[in-house]
């Protein structure tokens, strides 16, 4: 986003940590859930939609947008096998779901981003459209093995390299790296 603006800037994700989430190993009875807030705008008509096309095809869909937080979510992110992530700005895809999903060993569809760093598509989640959500969604439902490599790539990329003391020590570098430059702000 700030690149597209002429703005030089260096990212660090927010890396993983306790609080993040771990897996609880309990049974994944909700079949695909949405976190979040989307009460109006962009998101809410979508998923909406989505809501629709999903029951169309067998599977039950739990919206959680608000009140769900530390433990909870936890437990509840343990329960689900599929996260939807909807962006509410395109430029802002909100890795920290991505984080809190991955960590506790649930899959995300969501959509396409210009900029998936430090996740990769196909790899650490699904990249979906809209359009093509609720047909990936089903096929991802009823293909375990697919969804098991996916999301240990992901929390495996959470307990090694995207880890809080990763991010921190790679915040501290840029810090110090720029004092240390003449000419830098």
């Amino acid at each position: 986003f700030l690149a597209g603006r002429g703005i030089t800037a260096d990212f660090v994700p927010v890396g993983a940590y306790a609080e993040t989430g771990r897996e609880l190993g309990t049974p994944r009875e909700i079949a695909v859930a949405f976190l979040g807030s989307a009460k109006h705008g962009r998101r809410a008509a979508l998923l909406n939609e989505l809501e629709r096309a999903l029951q169309q095809r067998g599977l039950v869909f739990q919206r959680i947008e608000s009140g769900c937080y530390g433990e909870e979510r936890t437990a509840l992110l343990n329960r689900t096998r599929i996260l939807v992530n909807l962006h509410n700005y395109p430029w802002s895809p909100a890795w920290i779901r991505f984080l809190m999903a991955a960590t506790c060993g649930t899959l995300v569809v969501s959509e396409p981003t210009e900029d998936d760093r430090p996740f990769v598509a196909g790899k650490h989640y699904v990249a979906a459209t809209l359009e093509e959500m609720p047909d990936i969604i089903f096929r991802l439902s009823h293909d375990p093995e697919h969804c098991a490599r996916i999301t240990t790539a992901a929390s495996a990329l959470c307990r090694t390299e995207l880890t809080l003391l990763n991010s921190v020590q790679s915040l501290c570098r840029g810090v110090f790296a720029s004092k240390l430059s003449p000419g830098k702000a």
